[in-house]
């Protein structure tokens, strides 16, 4: 059972024992107990990803600024690199 906006989360997800964690829900415990690293690393990889691509985006269109801060696919890129980068901070939690 996941328990929307709750600090106690894990430990519900941890009695149910699914194991896996979902990507959304990897995002939602960043977001909620380290705020500024999150932020901070997201924005880093936002800045990475946007300089790698200098001509196309992830989706295949031109990667300009206003299309980059609306793409979904660019979005789900970064956070998916962001939580790979912050996974450390999950790994801890999941072993106590």
């Amino acid at each position: 059972m996941f328990v929307w906006g709750s600090g106690f989360w894990v430990k519900i997800f941890r009695e149910k024992g699914s194991g896996v964690m979902k990507q959304t829900e990897k995002i939602d415990y960043l977001q909620t107990n380290f705020m500024g690293e999150w932020l901070k690393t997201r924005q880093q990889v936002e800045d990475k990803l946007s300089s790698q691509n200098h001509v196309f985006c992830y989706c295949g269109r031109l990667a300009t600024g206003l299309h980059e801060r609306t793409c979904r696919k660019f979005h789900k890129v970064v956070n998916s690199k962001a939580v790979e980068y912050l996974k450390h901070f999950l790994e801890k939690e999941v072993l106590k």
